[in-house]
C-alpha cells in the first residue's frame, strides 16, 4: 500500500521560499522559445510562475494548476497530457498521459521528487507518477531536478531515474554537502540556490 501523500494545497506551503530560490535559479537556464516538459510538483509550479518573463515558450505539462497558470500567458503554447487524474497531486497520470509525453521531444525537463539519495536515486510515492517522470527525462534533451533539501536522504515507494539520467539538479543551501559532493562526482552539475533569489519571483 501506499504512503498518504499530503494535497497540493498543503504541500505548496511547505519550504516555499527554498522552491521560490530553486524556481529562480531553473528559470535563468530557459531561453526564449524553448520547450519544456514540467511535471505536477510545487517546484515546477514555482517555476511556472519565475518563468513570467520568458516569450514564445512551448510547455508540456501533466499538472493542472501549472495549465491554469499557463492559461493567460500570451505567445505561450501550452499542451496539457490528459490522462488520469490524481486528486492529491492534481497531475494526470497513466497511459494517455505517457503517450502523450512521447510524442514530444524538449529541450528541457524540470521535475521534483518525493525523496532522492544517490544510492536510490529520484523516488516517487507512486508509480504512475514515476514512470511519466522517467519518460519525461528520456524525451528531453536536459533533465533537471529541482529537490529542496527536505527530500535528501529519503526513499520513496517507487524509483523515478538514478541520479545519472540527470544533468542538473538545483537545490537550497541547507542541502547536506557531502551528498551534493557525491551527485558532483556522479557527472550531475549542482547548483544551490539562496532563499534571496526567490523574492523576485
Amino acid at each position: 500500500m501506499n504512503p498518504v501523500e499530503s494535497p497540493i494545497s498543503r504541500r505548496e506551503l511547505e519550504h516555499r521560499a527554498e522552491k521560490e530560490a530553486i524556481a529562480q535559479k531553473a528559470a535563468e537556464l530557459v531561453e526564449d522559445g524553448a520547450t519544456l516538459f514540467l511535471d505536477a510538483s510545487t517546484t515546477a509550479l514555482a517555476l511556472v510562475r519565475a518563468l513570467r518573463g520568458k516569450q514564445r515558450l512551448t510547455i508540456v505539462t501533466n499538472g493542472v494548476r501549472a495549465v491554469t497558470e499557463l492559461a493567460t500567458r500570451a505567445g505561450y503554447t501550452v499542451i496539457s497530457t490528459g490522462g488520469l487524474l490524481r486528486d492529491s497531486s492534481l497531475a494526470f497520470v497513466g497511459p494517455l498521459a505517457e503517450r502523450a509525453v512521447s510524442q514530444y521531444h524538449v529541450d528541457w525537463v524540470f521535475l521534483s521528487c518525493k525523496g532522492i539519495t544517490v544510492e536510490r536515486g529520484m523516488t516517487e510515492s507512486t508509480e504512475l507518477e514515476a514512470q511519466l517522470k522517467h519518460i519525461m527525462i528520456s524525451h528531453a534533451d536536459r533533465a533537471v531536478a529541482l529537490v529542496d533539501s527536505s527530500k535528501f536522504g529519503h526513499v520513496a515507494f517507487t524509483t523515478i531515474a538514478p541520479i545519472s539520467d540527470l544533468n542538473i539538479l538545483i537545490t537550497d543551501e541547507a542541502a547536506p554537502p557531502v551528498i551534493l559532493e557525491q551527485v558532483r562526482r556522479s557527472g550531475v552539475e549542482v547548483m544551490v540556490a539562496s532563499r534571496g533569489e526567490g523574492s523576485q519571483s
